[in-house]
């Protein structure tokens, strides 16, 4: 299948050496202005924020009915995804609007924090947050009200 794909835009380049070039050309650039436009408002953020680490981050809520290896979980996992090393997150950072990650960024973070965290990803229906999640608050709280994983595989 790969191989009939390559054939077919060798083919299109072939013929259609201009138009093929310009497509190219369009999809890098929209590629490249993107990862500049999240890096620069990562840095602007991250700027707004020296000094903040993971050991401010839990200070941020009264985590006696949290789990701190939640709390873990989510802080590194998160901090994966983001474009910029070492960014100090808050409980309070929107997870599409102020980390700008995707939903499908999103969705694999829920299943490493799941692993991580030793949390199972079934029965999320009947979690009071499910569907509601929008900050690392709500995420930290999400899995907090997961089940812990029995099987040691998080589902």
């Amino acid at each position: 299948m790969i191989f009939v794909l390559v054939c077919v835009g060798v083919y299109i380049l072939w013929v259609h050496p201009l138009v093929t070039l310009c497509a190219l050309l369009l999809v890098v650039g929209n590629f490249a202005y993107e990862r500049i436009r999240v890096t620069r408002h990562l840095n602007q953020l991250k700027a707004q924020r020296l000094g903040e680490s993971l050991q401010e981050f839990p200070r941020e809520r009264d985590l006696r009915d949290i789990d701190t290896y939640v709390v873990r979980a989510v802080y590194e996992e998160i901090r994966l995804d983001l474009a910029v090393p070492d960014f100090p997150l808050r409980w309070s950072d929107n997870l599409y609007t102020d980390l700008l990650l995707t939903a499908d960024e999103v969705d694999d973070v829920l299943h490493r924090i799941a692993l991580r965290a030793g949390r199972c990803l079934s029965q999320t229906e009947q979690n009071p947050l499910f569907g509601k999640i929008v900050t690392v608050g709500d995420l930290i709280a999400f899995f907090n009200h997961q089940p812990k994983d029995q099987m040691g595989i998080a589902n």
